[in-house]
C-alpha cells in the first residue's frame, strides 16, 4: 500500500522554492486552454509562482496542503480560512474555509490523496467549507471528506454572504449565479471542459450528482457544504 507524506504550511513558511513546486504540479496536471483561447488552445495552463502568490496564498490566512511521494509533490490544496467577525449568518460563530485551488499529479489519482488533502485543509471550528472549481472530482471528494453532499437551496441562501467576506481576488470579483438549481461562479477562466463534461455526464446519469448537470464555458462550480447540514441527515451519495 502505497504511504504519501502530508504536511500543511502557513503563509510564512511557503518558500519560493515551495511555490516552484506548486506551479508546475499545476502546469503539468491541472488543465489546458479552450477553444476560445485561439492560438492557446488545447495548450498547458500555466499559472507561475508569483501568479499563484498573488491569487491563492497572499496574506497569513492563506496555508498550503502539500502531498509528497518521496520528494516529489503529488498534490496540493491551497486554502483560505476566514474567521467570523460579524456573526456571519452562513457560519454561526465558526470559520469559513475557501479551497481556491486543489490539484493531484495526473499520474495519482484515484488514491484518495485529494481527500486527504481537504482533510488537511479543514480546522475544527469550521462552519461552511467550500471548493470553486471545474472538477465533478474535486467537488465529489469534498462531500465525501466530509460526509456533506452539496445543497443548492443552501449554497444559494449563503453565496452572497460567502463571496462577500472571501478575500481570494479571482472569487471575489467573479459574478455568483447561484439558485435553487445552480451553484456556479464566472471566474472568466477558459480552460477546455471536454474532459470534466464527461465526467459530469456520467455521474449525473449515475444519479451520483447533486449540483446543476451542466457547466458552461469560463465557469466554475460553486459548491459548499455546512456543518448545518449535520443536523438535517446522514448524505444520500
Amino acid at each position: 500500500m502505497e504511504s504519501y507524506k502530508y504536511e500543511v504550511l502557513n503563509h510564512n513558511e511557503i518558500t519560493l522554492n515551495r511555490l516552484n513546486e506548486i506551479s508546475e504540479l499545476f502546469t503539468n496536471s491541472y488543465a489546458v486552454w479552450g477553444k476560445e483561447t485561439g492560438d492557446k488552445y488545447m495548450k498547458k495552463i500555466r499559472f507561475s509562482p508569483l501568479g499563484i502568490q498573488e491569487n491563492c496564498l497572499y496574506d497569513n490566512t492563506c496555508k498550503a496542503a502539500l502531498a509528497y511521494d518521496g520528494n516529489k509533490l503529488i498534490g496540493h490544496s491551497l486554502f483560505t480560512t476566514i474567521p467570523n467577525e460579524n456573526n456571519s449568518s452562513a457560519t454561526g460563530n465558526n470559520d469559513v474555509i475557501f479551497i481556491s485551488q486543489l490539484v493531484v499529479d495526473k499520474d495519482y489519482r484515484a488514491k484518495n490523496i485529494s481527500k486527504e488533502l481537504i482533510r488537511k485543509s479543514i480546522s475544527d471550528t469550521w462552519s461552511a467549507i467550500g471548493i470553486v472549481t471545474a472538477h465533478p472530482y474535486s467537488v465529489k471528494s469534498l462531500e465525501k471528506t466530509v460526509g456533506i453532499d452539496c445543497d443548492m437551496k443552501l449554497i444559494a441562501k449563503y453565496a452572497r454572504d460567502l463571496v462577500y467576506r472571501c478575500t481570494i481576488p479571482f472569487i471575489k470579483n467573479s459574478a455568483l449565479e447561484c439558485t435553487e438549481t445552480q451553484s456556479l461562479i464566472n471566474t472568466n477562466f477558459p480552460a477546455d471542459h471536454s474532459e470534466v463534461l464527461e465526467i459530469l455526464k456520467t455521474l449525473v446519469n449515475n444519479r451520483k450528482w447533486n449540483l446543476n448537470p451542466n457547466l458552461p464555458e469560463s465557469y466554475e462550480f460553486f459548491a459548499f457544504v455546512f456543518r448545518e447540514q449535520q443536523k438535517i441527515g446522514k448524505p444520500s451519495l
